[in-house]
């Protein structure tokens, strides 16, 4: 029995598959919305994107246009991310912590995948459908 026949079918059959993956991928773009090991705003990337994270105070904040615009930052925090405070003298501002730090970079990340700022269309601001997140 020859066995190079069923060696080249499974090599064709996984070249297939890893095709198929790839452009699977690539066709959309999802990435979960974890900081620090938490799952901010349930996963609903709209929420986050145009409301960032759900506790306050906080570091950063969204500001529109939420695809393209970069974070603005809350006055008394570093303006710029950072785990230690911002020193300059005798005036020392908070620091991020690192669950805002992380937040930032993955809202930089996911939210211009969207391509353009939407809106809502359901009842309130999105933040409470189905539920409260």
């Amino acid at each position: 029995m020859e066995t190079r026949p069923i060696v080249l079918a499974l090599i064709a059959l996984l070249c297939a598959a890893c095709a198929w993956t790839v452009s699977a991928q690539s066709a959309g773009y999802y990435e979960p919305l974890r900081a620090a090991g938490q799952v901010e705003r349930d996963n609903d990337p709209f929420v986050f994107c145009r409301y960032g994270l759900k506790h306050r105070p906080r570091a950063w904040s969204p500001v529109p246009d939420y695809v393209h615009s970069t974070p603005l930052p809350t006055p008394g925090y570093c303006p710029y991310p950072s785990t230690s405070p911002c020193c300059a003298g005798n005036v020392c501002l908070k620091a991020w912590t690192q669950e805002e730090f992380d937040a930032f970079f993955l809202y930089k990340r996911v939210c211009p995948q969207a391509e353009q700022s939407g809106t809502w269309r359901g009842s309130g601001d999105g933040t409470q459908s189905p539920y409260s997140h």
